[in-house]
């Protein structure tokens, strides 16, 4: 059975649900973390100890470790994010 691998982009309440549901399906994993705040990516880091922390967006999006993406960043931040993951 193939798991996805999953980084999560934004570490505040949203990406901290996304963690949480994605670890109570079995066929997803979450890989990878990033969030600009280094507090609310330690919190985030606490629930998914094995997770890489990425240093940018950009070494997420381009992480051999991850299959899919998951933006959770505030509304004003989300498209940017959005069209750096799809290109």
């Amino acid at each position: 059975m193939k798991r996805y691998r999953f980084g999560v982009v934004g570490a505040g309440v949203m990406g901290r649900r996304m963690i949480a549901a994605l670890q109570q399906h079995p066929r997803c994993q979450v890989a990878a973390l990033w969030d600009p705040d280094p507090v609310a990516l330690q919190a985030a880091a606490a629930l998914v100890p094995d997770a890489h922390l990425a240093g940018s967006l950009a070494a997420l999006l381009q992480s051999d470790e991850v299959d899919a993406v998951y933006i959770a960043s505030p509304p004003a931040f989300h498209l940017a994010g959005v069209q750096a993951a799809l290109a």
